[in-house]
């Protein structure tokens, strides 16, 4: 989600087949509930955004995605928009942009691009561990300590696959499970000077 507005992203990397990204958006779409991103980012190498323009926008894959899941009764109209100059990001470090990845120090400037990219897309920076394994960049999202996160100004907590925004009281209760309001440090509004503070009772 971005900073402006309750968007929906979803950020993949892909390799050469575009089929990382349709599946993806097509079984969210089935999922109970129902996910369709707004916006769809895919993260790759050179080779791989050659194919992805070549069969996804040149090759009309992508509307042909978007036409299935309208038949299917998913809402598609203002979404699952793909095809703008920075949905899809080339790897690089700054000098060049990879045709493919295929050593640990290539590994690592991924794994740092990579964060760049979902840091533009959150408020607080993720600290997040990136490994690879067998040519798959695995990406491991421990607890964070930066509780509670917020989208756009609200407040969300996960139940099941899903994200569900807080109410006023869920959020109310979570700043005191936390232990981040601290009883003097809270207002007291019904304090009236002139009546509580009596030399009688002080």
């Amino acid at each position: 989600m971005t900073n402006e507005s309750n968007r929906k992203i979803l950020i993949a990397v892909a390799g050469v087949s575009p089929a990382i990204l349709t599946e993806t958006v097509w079984a969210l779409a089935h999922e109970e509930p129902r996910w369709v991103p707004d916006q769809v980012v895919a993260i790759t190498t050179c080779t791989g955004k050659a194919v992805l323009e070549k069969q996804l926008l040149h090759g009309g894959g992508w509307d042909q995605l978007r036409a299935a899941l309208k038949k299917k009764g998913c809402p598609v109209e203002g979404a699952l928009a793909f095809g703008a100059s920075d949905s899809i990001r080339v790897i690089g470090d700054g000098t060049r942009d990879f045709d493919d990845i295929a050593t640990p120090e290539e590994s690592g400037v991924a794994a740092d691009f990579l964060l760049g990219v979902l840091r533009q897309y959150t408020e607080q920076p993720l600290a997040v561990d990136v490994e690879l394994q067998e040519n798959v960049l695995v990406v491991t999202v421990p607890s964070q300590n930066g509780k509670p996160y917020s989208s756009g100004g609200k407040f969300y907590f996960r139940d099941g696959a899903s994200s569900q925004q807080m109410t006023r009281d869920e959020i109310r209760n979570f700043f005191f499970k936390e232990g981040l309001i601290r009883f003097d440090e809270m207002p007291c509004d019904r304090f009236d000077l002139q009546k509580d503070l009596t030399s009688s009772i002080y």
